[in-house]
């Protein structure tokens, strides 16, 4: 055992340096489930991971993340839920098939 004696804090720092990759990682996702640049956050990540944490937890998802969950109206192509019934801006009725069809992205 005395051969390990001082590495007992390159194993840690090792770990850590694992779990400092991983977080980054995992901000850099998140940030893309918003619709975010994965790679800039990353990169931030990796300089200010701190705060890198709470800008990922409180920002608001992008428009256009928040668009891929909407399907277009056949009639006017305009963005709609797809639990719609109806379109809010033509009025027409949505067919059965359009609201149970997976959106196209």
């Amino acid at each position: 055992m005395s051969n390990w004696k001082g590495y007992e804090f390159l194993v840690f720092g090792a770990l850590l340096f694992v779990v400092f990759i991983l977080l980054a990682l995992w901000i850099g996702k998140k940030a893309k489930e918003k619709g975010y640049s994965r790679v800039g956050f990353t990169i931030f990540a990796l300089f200010l991971p701190v705060i890198a944490l709470i800008v990922v937890l409180v920002i608001q998802p992008t428009q256009a993340a928040q668009d891929k969950s909407l399907v277009k109206c056949s009639q006017c192509a305009e963005a709609i839920q797809p639990q719609a019934k109806r379109c809010k801006h033509c009025g027409i009725e949505i067919p059965l098939t359009l609201i149970n069809a997976p959106s196209a992205t």
